[in-house]
């Protein structure tokens, strides 16, 4: 009685670390034809619901980088 008790939270604590894994930071890359600059906007969370805020990143090769945040 006592190990399928154990092994009862076992897997509760599994499935409740994959789940708070999988809803971190997540991020989009978008890179032009001639791969010289790419995109990258990124949420705080794995899926963006209206009024969240983004963060847009846009780079080229030579490392020169514009950064912002848009919030609603």
């Amino acid at each position: 009685m006592m190990k399928s008790v154990f092994i009862g939270c076992f897997l509760f604590c599994v499935v409740g670390i994959s789940s708070t894994y999988a809803q971190s930071k997540s991020s989009v890359l978008i890179q032009s034809t001639d791969e010289d600059e790419w995109i990258e906007v990124s949420v705080d969370r794995s899926i963006y619901f209206p009024g969240d805020t983004v963060f847009l990143t846009i780079q080229r090769n030579d490392k020169t980088a514009i950064a912002g945040v848009i919030s609603p």
